[in-house]
């Protein structure tokens, strides 16, 4: 006995699967959202692409606006230095299958740039034709002020630890050096690297030992915040010289003294 399918079940069948369609788009959108990534697909022979919700917000566009041609695209939302470069990963991706991975600069349309991590491959037909390509984009720009804030620190430190006319040296809680720079490698008349192999009751001398290792302990117990010693030190070539020493604890996240500069 053959068995019939209402045009009602149909309908309702169709329904669902619109239902499940829509939930797993608005899952995906709230994915992209929660990451900070937005995807993008593009038609080759068509010249026509899609952009999903969040990469239109990192590009600062509504979402009603549609994805325009390639160059018009390129020409609209890429920094003028970047472009020859985006334009080239592109047409590697399109010509020979090389997957892109770059970073570059986007202006918004009220003229704010940002910092993007782009991806994309390509994607073949059946005759192993390029028919489509797509990826993804990230808004770094965060990641990147951070980044160049870091180094500029870092530079700034460097400068300072080198420059100044002082020996600094970072050691830890046993007193071995961990870091020194040139001007306390001329005091002492040991190289930089002889004296990371080093500690300071190899440097000091023998009568200032105790007097060094009581502070020491102090700051360690957490009794310090800086400490000023006029202490004896030794140089390489067995000469003794008197040295003023300004130090204060280091300390990890935790509060714990780990050593000292």
């Amino acid at each position: 006995m053959s068995q019939t399918v209402s045009s009602s079940d149909s309908s309702d069948e169709i329904e669902r699967l619109r239902a499940q369609l829509r939930q797993s788009e608005t899952r995906l959108a709230e994915v992209q959202r929660i990451a900070g990534i937005g995807f993008w697909e593009r038609d080759i022979a068509a010249d026509r692409g899609w952009w999903s919700d969040e990469f239109r917000s990192i590009l600062g566009i509504g979402s009603n606006q549609a994805a325009p041609a390639l160059e018009f695209a390129i020409e609209a939302f890429v920094h003028p230095d970047d472009r020859n470069m985006v334009r080239q990963a592109f047409q590697n991706t399109i010509a020979i299958g090389v997957p892109f991975e770059n970073e570059s600069r986007i202006v918004r349309p009220d003229g704010t740039v940002r910092v993007v991590h782009a991806r994309g491959e390509r994607i073949t037909g059946p005759a192993g034709a390029a028919t489509r390509v797509m990826g993804t984009v990230e808004d770094i720009t965060e990641r990147k002020r951070l980044e160049l804030a870091l180094f500029e620190s870092e530079a700034r430190c460097k400068s300072i630890f080198e420059r100044v006319p002082l020996g600094i040296v970072v050691f830890d809680f046993n007193g071995r050096f961990l870091l020194c720079n040139s001007v306390w490698a001329r005091m002492t008349g040991y190289g930089t690297e002889e004296l990371a192999q080093m500690s300071f009751r190899e440097v000091m001398h023998p009568d200032d030992h105790a007097e060094s290792l009581r502070v020491r302990a102090s700051a360690i117990a957490g009794n310090l915040d800086e400490f000023v010693l006029d202490l004896r030190y030794i140089r390489s070539n067995g000469e003794a010289f008197w040295a003023r020493s300004i130090g204060a604890p280091l300390r990890d996240e935790q509060g714990v003294v780990t050593g000292g500069v």
